[in-house]
C-alpha cells in the first residue's frame, strides 16, 4: 500500500474512532444518568470536549477533531424530534409532495 493510501486510511479510521468511541461512552453515561433534551447534549458535549481535547493533545488531531464535531449531531437530536435523521424525513416529505404537486394534472 502506498504512503499517501496508508495515511488516508489511517486518518479514515481515526476519524471514526473518534466518532463511534466518545458516542458510545457519552450515549452509556446519558442513559444510565437518565437524561433528556438540553441535560443530556450538555453532559455529551462536555464528555466530547474533554475526549477530544486528550486524544488532540495526544497527537490524533482526526479523532479529536471529529470527536468535537459530532457534538453537532447531538444539537440537532436534542433539537429535532429524530435528530438529523428526522431533518432528512421531513426535507424529504416535502421534496416528494413538492414534486406531486408540480407534476399533478389541475
Amino acid at each position: 500500500m502506498p504512503l499517501n493510501a496508508r495515511k488516508v486510511a489511517a486518518s479514515v479510521l481515526e476519524a471514526a474512532a473518534g466518532i463511534a468511541i466518545p458516542e458510545l461512552a457519552a450515549e452509556f453515561i446519558a442513559r444510565t444518568a437518565g437524561l433528556y433534551g438540553g441535560a443530556k447534549l450538555l453532559a455529551k458535549a462536555l464528555l466530547k470536549v474533554a475526549v477530544g481535547l486528550a486524544a488532540y493533545m495526544r497527537g490524533f488531531e482526526v479523532a479529536g477533531a471529529s470527536c468535537i464535531g459530532s457534538i453537532s449531531l447531538d444539537a440537532a437530536q436534542a433539537a429535532y424530534p429524530g435528530g438529523v435523521h428526522g431533518i432528512a424525513e421531513q426535507m424529504s416529505l416535502a421534496a416528494r409532495a413538492a414534486v406531486i404537486k408540480a407534476f399533478s394534472k389541475p
